[in-house]
């Protein structure tokens, strides 16, 4: 999952209660990795790591300051 994706997944996990609600239900990483590419975003689990996520969290709240 790239930087932009991560923040696109942020963003929607802010402003979409439902969507936020089903991420967090997620018990594994292949659940979800189901649900994120059901809902668009295309990604594998060894894509995703922990620094991404940091990095798209720490951008997103500058653009909110």
């Amino acid at each position: 999952m790239s930087i932009e994706s991560a923040k696109a997944f942020i963003r929607r996990m802010k402003t979409d209660e439902e969507f936020a609600q089903k991420a967090t239900e997620c018990r594994d990483a292949k659940a979800w990795m189901t649900f994120a590419k059901e809902a668009g975003f295309d990604s594998t689990v060894d894509d995703v790591t922990v620094d991404d996520i940091k990095e798209a969290i720490k951008e997103l709240s500058d653009e909110t300051t």
